[in-house]
């Protein structure tokens, strides 16, 4: 089965959602963090649909997808810690 990295993005946003029952301040919060993430690390510029093949599957290295999947843990792990 192949996943994109926006569809990857997007299961962990949920499933934080779903597991920490997070409010809306820090699911904003979160979705910034992981927006700067996909742009740093993969130069993708949104994690939200497009609705364009084009626009929603990009292909990437497999070193940026672990960047951002490191930098995404940190971030996970930091605010874990606040």
């Amino acid at each position: 089965m192949h996943y994109t990295p926006v569809a990857i993005a997007l299961h962990l946003r949920h499933t934080v959602y779903r597991t920490a029952g997070q409010n809306p301040k820090e699911g904003k919060r979160m979705d910034k963090k992981l927006m700067a993430i996909a742009l740093e690390q993969m130069g993708i510029e949104t994690l939200e649909t497009q609705n364009s093949d084009s626009a929603d599957f990009h292909e990437v290295s497999v070193w940026s997808l672990k960047a951002a999947l490191e930098a995404a843990y940190k971030a996970g792990q930091q605010a874990g810690r606040q």
